[in-house]
């Protein structure tokens, strides 16, 4: 884990040492927080399924040809191989906090609950997804 203060900025990030647990259906491959995202640029997508969702700020989501302005209470999916581009629009802050997860059965599970292309969701009240992140992160 990597926890970083600098100013008011803060982020963290966990990738759990992965060994047998490759052998899992479902394992967690990486989680954390970013009050400061970087643009990051993926022409041939991410080599497993993400999950991120904004907690402050605002970024764009550039997937399937398509823009998305994503603000706090929104978030996105992007399955694995989906290429796409985010980015901040708000200068310094958007926070983005995500699980990347992986095993030999995710993509099944993904797919029987309509996980199988990106997506963006909108929720009125993030605090579920926080203990939920919480819960995974512990």
């Amino acid at each position: 884990m990597n926890i970083e203060f600098g100013g008011n900025a803060m982020w963290y990030y966990y990738y759990p040492v992965v060994g047998g647990e490759k052998e899992l259906p479902v394992y967690v491959e990486g989680i954390g927080l970013n009050d400061i995202q970087y643009h990051a640029i993926r022409e041939n997508g991410y080599h497993l399924p993400q999950f991120l969702y904004c907690t402050e700020g605002a970024g764009e989501l550039i997937v399937g040809g398509k823009k998305y302005c994503i603000k706090p209470g929104q978030a996105f999916f992007l399955p694995s191989g989906e290429p796409h581009e985010y980015y901040t629009t708000t200068g310094q802050v958007w926070d983005t906090h995500w699980v990347v997860m992986g095993g030999n059965g995710i993509e099944n599970i993904l797919e029987k609950f309509g996980f199988t292309q990106a997506a963006v969701y909108t929720f009125s009240d993030v605090t579920k997804l926080n203990h939920i992140f919480k819960k995974i992160y512990s």
